[in-house]
């Protein structure tokens, strides 16, 4: 019986440990778990799917770099149609030269103030005209020189 209980004790001594053991069954997966993940791993159709649907990196930069045109494109546009409108300097300045014009109610106070067309027309047919004015004074001038040449003869 002693040989036994040495045999035992020897077996014992060659066996691992509790802690040994938990140590080894870490790395190990539990059966159910196993099947759980192999039950919810991807498929070989959904990875060929994945990379038949994926853009190649060349075609992504090109696309990439026609965004990139077009925003240039966008923005340039943008400048040139802002540089040609009014700054905030010259609508100040139009606003000033505006204020500084007359305004139609001061207009019509000075038009009411000057004659019409029709009053200057009827003074101008009053008044005799440039040749009818001259050929007057020109005889009344003969007049005199007879009057004043016969006087002093």
């Amino acid at each position: 019986m002693s040989r036994t209980i040495a045999d035992v004790v020897a077996n014992l001594d060659g066996k691992l440990s509790a802690s040994d053991l938990h140590a080894i069954l870490k790395d190990y997966a539990l059966n159910d778990d196993l099947q759980y993940l192999l039950q919810n791993k991807v498929s070989k159709e959904e990875i060929r799917s994945l990379t038949d649907n994926r853009v190649s990196l060349q075609d992504f930069r090109r696309e990439m770099d026609s965004i990139d045109d077009k925003l240039t494109d966008y923005y340039n546009e943008t400048q040139r149609k802002f540089s040609s409108l009014a700054t905030q300097r010259d609508f100040q300045s139009l606003t000033s030269m505006l204020e500084q014009k007359v305004s139609v109610s001061q207009l019509n106070q000075e038009l009411e103030l000057k004659a019409d067309k029709q009053t200057v027309e009827k003074a101008l047919t009053k008044k005799i005209n440039r040749g009818d004015m001259d050929t007057i004074l020109a005889k009344k001038a003969d007049l005199v020189r007879e009057t004043f040449h016969n006087e002093n003869d």
